[in-house]
């Protein structure tokens, strides 16, 4: 006796113009694409009912099959299918497609001339034999008008199928295709039902998401490893200066966390800050900033609430716990290899899918064998899976502009199902500065030197007499190209350039085209050996050389030429930042029309430094003077509450104040001496009394 195959029910036909049995009917004209549903159901012996889901691309020379146990894609161009398990486990293995095998339907057919491979038609995944003979009309499910075809299975058995008549209203069918219904096999000697194949919710349309493989999940050797992609050829890859919300979790976890990532990167300089709160007992926010500079690579962790810093000389992260347990820390550890600098072909298209319900996302998943090291579990594999969307979605071409998740699926060398630990991407921008990694905060804490000056700079060749009122310019632009003027000129690292502003003053006479600098200037690079950086005062030497000599000059990008103004670097012993929202600007403290910068802001200082600076014999007079004090009030007050005590005890009754003499239930005509003896209204014996 012969069975049918399950998997033999495929969307796509081909139209053969043949006639059997009857004059009017052709044979079945069937589609080249479609997705639809099948009930299997097996009557004899064991009862089994069996629901798939089809979804066939002739074109293509593809084809997906699923149930409750497998997902299975079938590949006819590689003649290879790989089969996704449904549960837990997340994993995936790679079979041959059979070629030219006449008992399988899903066997590939070979052409012979070019050797190349492709998909059945859908009469031949079917099993229709071309010597099927029409046997008339019938009605199935109580209102389905179909031709019915029988062939001959065995000689014990004959199949009947059922296709809904070419003009039966069927959903997007407009070319009146026929579609399957029913096959039906039956015994011959007694007509007993033996399997019926029902197909439902038929449609000849394919959406764009009906091959999108199971994410998360990286099948190898499905893809050669000579067609991998990378990350980078895509598209899908950040940018030198970025900065992104990341929110985290893990199996282990059931709360998520955020952390906020900044990147910046040029050819001679990166550095990366991280905002979050670790996973210890202070739980004290931390900033977490590295600088990469090639042979000065520092790493400075800001507790936020304290403002102390501890700087380190190694910009390695050390997982006190395991990556399932501190998702946010494996991150800032790996984010190289995640995130910025991923390896090269090593990733496989899983297809677009529907990611956080408006937005469509493309993924690729990749594997990292061995990966992460951890002290608690031994990882014998990861696959990495990214999601990358387009904010411009109407126009195809449009790059990959915003990413929106990183998936890991950790794999055990004892197998069982795998851990997960997951990142959401939000408010990802691309304006990042370097004032955004700013140091001076550490150098301060940990009592490092470092000098605060001050210079002024003048527009050249300014076409108007409005100054910098009738310009453009970008501040923090132009606050970079300074940054980068100071470095070429004193040869520091850019994080030794801190906390650089900018102001000016429109309404000063003669200064609405000068431009006020301030700026911090660091020492050395902390356990850096003393000949590889220059010291402070010579790199401050070096920018007023320059400075004096007309030398620091540039253009901006709106192609305005400033130049430093001679003689104008002052060292700034009290750091004053400018406000211009002020009611009073700074320059109005000024007492030349030559804007001394330095004499602006230390008089300032200095005036209020004068009226409460005390000598130190002066501050320890005042202390002692303050303890005498405290001590005389405390000896008072004590004196002063013996006295009201023993002063209420004379005038009592009973000769003190004890608990005895108060009473809660003390009438206006019942002395209070009488009210020693304290009785309930409801007595318990009463009530006992009662319930009796």
């Amino acid at each position: 006796m012969c069975t049918f195959n399950l998997y033999t029910v495929i969307t796509v036909f081909i139209l053969i113009d043949r006639v059997h049995g009857a004059d009017n009917v052709t044979y079945p004209k069937f589609p080249r694409q479609g997705h639809f549903f099948i009930e299997n159901i097996v009557t004899l012996g064991q009862y089994q009912r069996i629901l798939s889901e089809i979804r066939y691309d002739y074109d293509n020379n593809r084809l997906v099959t699923i149930d409750d146990r497998t997902f299975t894609y079938y590949n006819y161009t590689t003649h290879q299918k790989a089969v996704y398990t449904r549960n837990g486990l997340k994993r995936c293995d790679v079979y041959p497609i059979d070629i030219d095998n006449p008992l399988d339907g899903l066997s590939a057919m070979m052409n012979p001339q070019d050797g190349t491979t492709h998909i059945r038609p859908l009469d031949e995944l079917l099993g229709f034999p071309p010597n099927a003979t029409y046997q008339g009309e019938a009605v199935l499910r109580g209102f389905i008008l179909v031709h019915q075809w029988i062939s001959t299975m065995s000689n014990e058995s004959d199949m009947i199928w059922s296709f809904a008549k070419p003009n039966y209203l069927m959903p997007w069918n407009p070319e009146s295709y026929t579609i399957p219904v029913q096959s039906l096999l039956k015994r011959k000697s007694d007509g007993v039902v033996l399997q019926v194949m029902n197909i439902f919710n038929y449609q000849i349309t394919l959406t764009s998401t009906a091959f999108v493989l199971p994410g998360g999940i990286f099948c190898e050797n499905l893809v050669p490893a000579d067609d991998l992609s990378s990350l980078q050829d895509v598209g899908m890859n950040f940018p030198d200066r970025f900065r992104v919300r990341i929110d985290a979790s893990s199996t282990s976890q059931l709360l998520w966390h955020s952390v906020n990532f900044r990147y910046y990167s040029s050819n001679e300089d990166k550095f990366i800050r991280y905002d979050y709160t670790p996973f210890d007992n202070t739980k004290n926010p931390v900033t977490i900033i590295i600088d990469y500079t090639q042979g000065a690579s520092r790493s400075y962790k800001i507790d936020r609430r304290t403002g102390s810093c501890i700087i380190n000389d190694s910009v390695e992260i050390v997982l006190a716990t395991s990556v399932l347990h501190n998702p946010i820390e494996m991150l800032i550890k790996y984010q190289n290899l995640l995130m910025t600098n991923p390896p090269h072909r090593m990733f496989q298209s899983t297809g677009s899918r529907a990611c956080r319900g408006s937005m469509n996302c493309s993924t690729l998943v990749g594997q990292i064998p061995l990966f992460p090291p951890d002290i608690q579990e031994e990882w014998l594999k990861t696959d990495v899976e990214w999601a990358w969307s387009k904010r411009n979605i109407d126009i195809p071409s449009s790059p990959y502009d915003y990413p929106v998740s990183l998936n890991l699926n950790l794999y055990k060398n004892t197998g069982g199902p795998p851990a997960n630990v997951h990142y959401e991407f939000y408010d990802y921008d691309t304006n990042v500065y370097l004032n955004e990694f700013d140091i001076n905060l550490c150098y301060r804490s940990n009592q490092l030197w470092y000098n605060h000056l001050a210079f002024k700079l003048k527009i050249t060749g300014q076409p108007t007499s409005d100054g910098l009122e009738a310009s453009t310019i970008h501040r923090r632009h132009l606050a970079q190209r300074l940054r980068e003027q100071i470095r070429s000129i004193t040869a520091v690292k850019l994080s030794r350039i801190s906390g650089l502003e900018l102001d000016h003053h429109s309404k000063q006479a003669g200064h609405n085209d000068t431009l006020y600098c301030i700026f911090t200037l660091l020492d050395r690079t902390p356990f850096v050996d003393p000949s590889s950086e220059i010291e402070l005062l010579d790199a401050q030497t070096k920018l007023e050389q320059a400075i004096n000599a007309g030398t620091f000059q540039l253009t901006t990008e709106e192609g305005l030429s400033i130049e430093a103004i001679p003689n104008s670097l002052e060292d700034v012993q009290y750091f004053y930042v400018f406000n211009p929202n002020a009611s009073v600007n700074p320059v109005d403290y000024f007492h030349n029309t030559t804007v001394h910068v330095n004499r602006t802001i230390t008089e300032y200082v200095d005036e209020v430094q004068e009226k409460i600076q005390y000598s130190d014999g002066a501050q320890a007079s005042a202390v002692l003077g303050g303890m005498g004090v405290g001590i005389l009030a405390g000896v008072s007050i004590v004196l002063l509450v013996g006295f009201l005590i023993r002063r209420k005890a004379n005038s009592s009754a009973t000769g003190g104040l004890t608990f005895r003499n108060i009473s809660f239930r003390v009438r206006n005509h019942h002395a209070q001496e009488d009210q020693e003896i304290v009785t309930m209204e409801h007595p318990v014996s009463g009530r006992e009394d009662a319930l009796t």
